[in-house]
């Protein structure tokens, strides 16, 4: 401390010389210095010079390339995002719901960890509704910090939401600076205001049943008890409008000098070194033979300044601000592109039109709003395209999705139109506007968003995924034969009375657990007691586009329009984020008939209250014909008396029996009842019962309770969450979850007639793995866009032999995984089981090499004799030159790989080709006796020799100082057959039509990368 506080002063002081020498500091070199030249003098530490330094050039070096990337194109019930990109970072306008879960699936120059600033035009749901989500995606993948960009009060989002998402570590700035500028782009930021004040949510257009002091809370947080002191502060004030603004944006890329040529370069005699510098800071140079070099031939196109615009203009009340300001839009230099998030109906307007027309005829219009379609994201589409071939009862053609971009889709026919003499375009999903290069296309289309259904097609009927030719003829088979009786299902008959059961009709919209993925969306259940009769049961973020997505625009507004009631089960981002996108639609859709907004049960913990009152008093009112009914009040309680002793009688709710009444009548319902669930406060599991009797109860999530299998005892449906399989147990203990097995269980004891497992880990992207539910009589899976009645919920078994046929490559993958884990746990009974199951993998595997073998037999070139192994090693490498590593992994029986010998040789070792399985039988057998020992740290050598093998093993050379893994590690070799069957092949395809020196070559190097691959998985 007094060293940095002397470092701090002149050193050339005397009383900082006699203390720096006492304390055996060098002084003499020193003593005329100040602190500033001292500090410059020292010597550098130069271990992570070269990093930081590349790392600075990435980060300050103007982007050479700019493209702006069409995320949400701000139709109805889709999401409204737009995303600029470079080859230095990458910035948001807009997040709207869904962002995250389709940015993640979009091509970007940079990831979402490198996106660090957030441009908000409006603060409404449908500009920043995805953001809690995204910053939750961000921290995922890695980022720290996050600056938010906007009007005044956009910030409030992020407060309100804190309750309840979890951003441990993870920064999330407001920046209210007039002006954002890096090191290639300047964004000015243009502040427009309503002509008139905008109606703000208070207590006089609120529910009552939403108002705070109808409840009495216990441990609040301070959060809570801010919102309630602001509320009270805010009364004497109710009546007064709000003044909100809206921000637009232009955006400035700073010029850049071409990059240079280093080709051309050597081309002109320059040699390498500073003359390069000079050349790439544009300057002339002359060589020492007197030749001059000049910049522009040397360095490629540079890029001149460009501008673009963002903006929204919400209402025509804004009409009027943007007209006053329009010098600030105009005089932008060199303008390209123009992007309105404006409603279509503003757009109209003839000020907006003549605003429009002040640019020049060059600049590109582009419309993100209500007038576009598509809802994004074309992998959902794929899934259900192969699903209706299983079943396309189980599984209807996603309505909202006919529109979307196929293979060859044309931008200039599909999108562009004359708007009164103006060059228009309408966004799209996955559209793609270059700024930089100039010699890039202006517009294009990411191709991995474009439907391909020949491709899809060929993928099912053709196995083209597959990458073993061998395996191909018999997956074609399996996949038609999978198909067939997946279909057969459509005309067997439904259990004893259910044949006419049309209703309730349940469809999944979203079966994912924490963040959506990409063939999985939150989840939300929709079910349609009776016609036009909808309950919604939790609607995480994106829930309103999935409804879309499935039914279609006509459809969706007829649910919006018949919707009842919503249930949440709990505050977690996951389950309820998707609740103010679809309070707003629905209130949009009546106005737009010009019909009065009934009624809608909203059925919530107490908790719930303070996250939508703070919405409805800071950001827009959306709790006017919202009835809150509370989960605590649905509880059956035992009455007690003085002594806390129950009193034999009915048992009783806390809910007013009048509104009870009403609820059950509004919903069609004949009851309802609520209980605890063991997995964060304030979370609930329901049982409801349809007007005809139909008992259905849903988990929400949960550990399992015993609570929730009293309440739901004899239901005609559990939907039971099942995020992991029971091998995790230990995972779904922490995160208070449940698996299969625990979710099938609670079915039997609940005597359910039929139990459907939903919230999936991630790690079950396509299905989950089906080990521990294809036994199951009443019990199935749900997807994403699944639609059952009790007339056609026993179809769904018939799935599961298509689904591993179908999705092949992916379920052995997870069965790969599955099997990994099964080795770490301490069940032994698992362990043994796993043991077995090794036995018939290996089976299968040698029927795989022998038909690797034919195959190559049959594509060895001519003039060319086959390669002879050792008969003892193993007769199904006998005509193949396959690395060491190989064969020891798939069980074959030598050791080290020997040199090749001839024909002659061979023929006289082929009495012992019968023992060619002698290596890979005795580790089974080992494995069987030592199953308690795997990771006892003993080698293969040694307990190959304590096996006592039943022939005499080649001969091999001693090693020292390394030993053979553990015996676990040769089992997790061997689980991997379809991987190593894969490189196999890929060894066979490479040496097919080369020498035999070649290939003697490439074996060594092939046993490198081999055994450097399996060390790594």
């Amino acid at each position: 401390m007094i060293i940095n506080r002397l470092l701090a002063s002149n050193i050339s002081s005397p009383i900082t010389k006699k203390v720096l020498s006492h304390n055996k500091i060098l002084l003499f070199p020193y003593s005329t210095l100040t602190t500033e030249e001292l500090l410059l003098s020292m010597p550098k530490n130069t271990k992570n010079l070269k990093s930081l330094a590349l790392k600075k050039k990435a980060v300050f070096q103007r982007p050479y390339k700019i493209y702006w990337q069409v995320i949400g194109a701000g139709n109805f019930c889709g999401s409204t995002s737009l995303f600029l990109a470079t080859c230095n970072s990458c910035y948001a306008f807009n997040v709207g719901e869904g962002t995250q879960r389709i940015a993640g699936f979009v091509k970007l120059e940079k990831s979402l960890n490198s996106l660090r600033n957030i441009f908000i035009t409006d603060r409404s749901w449908k500009n920043i509704g995805g953001l809690p989500g995204l910053c939750l995606s961000m921290r995922m993948y890695g980022a720290h910090n996050l600056e938010i960009h906007g009007p005044k009060g956009c910030m409030d989002i992020y407060q309100a939401t804190r309750n309840f998402v979890n951003l441990r570590n993870f920064n999330v700035q407001e920046n209210s600076n007039k002006q954002y500028l890096d090191n290639g782009i300047e964004i000015e930021k243009v502040i427009l205001d309503s002509s008139e004040p905008v109606e703000k949510g208070t207590k006089d257009n609120m529910h009552p049943s939403w108002e705070l002091e109808n409840i009495y809370m216990k441990n609040r947080s301070i959060w809570e008890n801010r919102i309630v002191t602001e509320l009270k502060e805010n009364e004497t004030d109710s009546g007064e409008p709000d003044e909100r603004s809206v921000q637009a944006y232009v955006c400035k890329f700073l010029p850049r000098a071409g990059r240079l040529d280093p080709e051309k370069c050597v081309k002109f005699g320059v040699p390498p070194g500073p003359l390069f510098g000079e050349l790439k800071a544009g300057k002339d140079i002359t060589l020492p033979n007197g030749t001059t070099v000049r910049a522009r031939d040397v360095l490629g196109e540079s890029a001149d300044t460009s501008s673009a615009i963002v903006l929204e203009v919400p209402s025509l009340h804004y009409i009027e601000s943007l007209l006053q300001q329009s010098t600030k839009f105009t005089e932008a230099e060199n303008l390209k592109h123009v992007f309105h998030f404006t409603p279509s109906q503003v757009i109209q307007d003839p000020r907006y039109i003549g605003w429009m027309q002040k640019f020049p005829s060059s600049v590109q219009h582009i419309f993100l709003n209500d007038s576009c379609s598509g809802v994004g994201l074309v992998a959902p589409k794929i899934h259900q395209t192969k699903m209706r071939l299983m079943n396309p009862e189980l599984f209807p053609p996603l309505a909202g999705m006919e529109d979307h971009p196929c293979k060859g889709f044309d931008i200039q026919k599909n999108l562009f139109e004359d708007f009164h003499g103006m060059k228009t375009v309408k966004g799209i999903c996955g559209l793609r506007i270059n700024e930089r290069p100039a010699e890039e296309e202006e517009f294009e289309i990411d191709e991995a968003n474009l439907y391909n259904e020949e491709e899809v097609m060929s993928e099912v009927f053709d196995a083209s995924n597959i990458r073993l030719d061998c395996e191909k003829e018999e997956t074609i088979a399996e996949v038609k034969s999978a198909l067939e009786y997946s279909n057969s299902a459509l005309t067997q008959k439904s259990g004893e009375g259910q044949e006419s059961k049309k209703y309730p009709e349940v469809t999944f919209l979203g079966t994912a657990s924490a963040l959506a993925g990409k063939y999985r969306n939150n989840t939300c259940i929709l079910v349609e007691v009776k016609e036009d009769h909808f309950i919604i049961m939790d609607c995480g973020e994106g829930s309103l586009g999935q409804i879309f997505r499935i039914k279609g625009l006509e459809q969706t507004k007829r649910i919006l329009r018949n919707l009842k009631a919503i249930y949440v089960s709990h505050q977690h981002a996951d389950h309820h984020l998707g609740s103010i996108d679809i309070l707003q639609a629905r209130e949009k859709v009546f106005k737009e008939a010009n019909l009065d907004v009934p009624l809608l049960y909203f059925v919530v913990t107490n908790r719930y209250r303070y996250y939508l009152t703070a919405y409805h008093h800071s950001f827009e009112p959306v709790l006017g014909n919202i009835h809150l009914v509370s989960c605590e009040d649905l509880i059956f309680h035992t009455p007690k008396n003085e002594f806390m002793q129950e009193i034999p009688g009915d048992r009783l709710q806390l809910i007013d029996p009048a509104l009870k009444k009403e609820f059950l009548d509004y919903t069609s319902l004949s009851g309802i009842e609520t209980c605890k669930a063991v997995h964060c406060a304030h979370a609930y599991c329901v049982s409801m019962v349809t007007g005809e009797g139909y008992k259905f109860t849903y988990s929400g999530d949960t550990r399992p309770v015993q609570r929730l299998i009293e309440m739901g005892k004899g239901s005609d449906l559990l939907i039971h969450e099942a995020t992991m399989e029971h091998i995790l147990l230990k995972d779904a203990i922490v995160k208070k979850h449940s698996t299969f097995t625990e979710a099938i269980e609670a079915g039997k004891e609940m005597e359910a007639k039929f139990t459907v497992l939903t919230h999936f880990s991630q790690r079950y992207a396509k299905m989950p793995m089906l080990n521990e539910i294809e036994d199951q009589e009443n019990v199935v899976i749900a997807f994403d866009n699944l639609t059952f009645t009790p007339a056609n919920i026993h179809q769904i078994r018939l799935l599961y032999p298509a689904l591993k046929a179908v999705f092949k490559n992916d379920y052995d993958a997870m069965c790969d995984r599955s099997q990994i884990h099964t080795y770490h746990t301490d069940d032994e009974d698992l362990r043994n089981e796993q043991i077995e199951k090794l036995k018939y993998q290996y089976e299968g595997k040698q029927e795989n090499f022998n038909k690797i073998h034919e195959w190559r037999m049959k594509v060895k070139p001519k003039g060319r004799s086959a390669i002879k192994r050792p008969a003892d090693e193993n007769k199904d490498y006998e005509d193949l030159q396959i690395p060491s590593t190989l064969i020891k992994a798939v069980g074959g029986g030598g050791g080290s790989e020997k040199k090749l010998k001839t024909e002659e040789n061979s023929e006289k070792e082929s009495d012992n080709q019968d023992n060619s399985d002698v290596g890979s039988s005795k580790l089974i057998e080992v494995v069987e006796k030592n199953a308690d020992d795997l990771d006892n740290g003993n080698t293969v050598a040694e307990e190959n020799r304590k096996a006592g093998p039943s022939v005499e093993q080649p001969k091999k050379k001693k090693k020292t100082g390394k030993k053979a893994g553990p015996l676990v590690d040769e089992i997790k070799d061997i689980m991997r057959n379809k991987y190593l069957a894969s490189q196999l092949l890929n060894v066979v395809n490479r040496r097919s039509g080369e020498s035999m020196k070649e290939e003697s070559e490439e074996s060594s190097e092939g046993d490198r990368k081999i055994e450097k691959s399996k060390n790594s998985m």
